[in-house]
């Protein structure tokens, strides 16, 4: 075990760390190292610090970068130092994507196969980074949904005093309910409570990044309107960013997938 003169970057939380013996290098004799890595979906691949020689300090330190490693020997599978963690994982799955046994051997991976796969993600990786996205987008972050119910609270001349929206119309009892008991409301009061179902469909906006599943919410539930302009103003507000004219990140992937050039 060789000692580092930094310690490793922290990985975002969630993710499972384990140990393992890594080589780092390679330009100079390879020295061995055991440090925390984090696990991926893909049986064999594991994300590890990058580390690198300090001329002057005449030790290792750690880079604040990843590498992609292969778990069974500690090697380097791809070192893309300027693509960053979010990234690193995702090229992890496109990996593990392409038909071949990760937990295979070192000597068993030294195949054409194997170097052709890593050169196309690591180009995919390159070019998304460039771009400033994540590697895997789905078509679209628009959806269109049936119109919403909703529930509306009129005063004694009819006028309304409240109205709101759900998406079921199990929910709008439910929800008509509650406000009746709320507002004290019965057959000898002069208010009322309607339900009914709006006529347009809607729009509700999610992040594009795949395997993400993040959608523009409003106070705990999930934002549908017939005005795409209405979401568009509110996703600019909540820090999402706008990728193509279909496709949006949301205020978490956002900063995760910045361009890096």
């Amino acid at each position: 075990m060789h000692a580092l003169t930094t310690a490793p970057p922290p990985f975002v939380e969630g993710a499972e760390p384990v140990m393992l013996t890594i080589e780092i290098g390679p330009w100079r004799p390879r020295q061995r190292i055991t440090t925390v890595v984090e696990t991926t979906p893909v049986a064999g691949l594991v994300i590890g610090p990058a580390a690198r020689f300090d001329d002057e300090l005449g030790q290792w330190g750690f880079t604040g970068t990843w590498n992609l490693l292969h778990a069974g020997s500690g090697l380097v599978v791809l070192s893309l130092p300027g693509i960053g963690l979010a990234r690193l994982r995702e090229v992890a799955v496109l990996l593990g994507q392409t038909g071949i046994d990760w937990t295979r051997s070192q000597p068993e991976l030294a195949t054409e196969d194997v170097r052709l796969a890593r050169h196309q993600v690591a180009r995919r990786a390159q070019a998304a980074a460039e771009q400033g996205c994540p590697l895997r987008l789905e078509e679209t972050s628009w959806r269109q949904v049936p119109p919403s119910w909703a529930v509306t609270v009129l005063d004694g001349q009819g006028q309304v005093e409240d109205s709101y929206t759900t998406e079921t119309s199990d929910a709008a009892d439910e929800l008509a309910l509650l406000l009746g008991d709320e507002l004290g409301l019965d057959e000898t009061s002069t208010g009322d409570i309607t339900v009914g179902r709006l006529t347009e469909l809607e729009w509700q906006l999610h992040c594009a990044r795949t395997g993400c599943g993040t959608a523009l919410t409003g106070d705990d539930y999930l934002l549908s309107t017939p005005d795409r302009s209405w979401l568009i103003d509110l996703a600019q507000d909540e820090q999402w960013r706008q990728l193509d004219d279909r496709r949006w990140l949301c205020w978490s992937c956002n900063p995760q997938f910045r361009a890096t050039r």
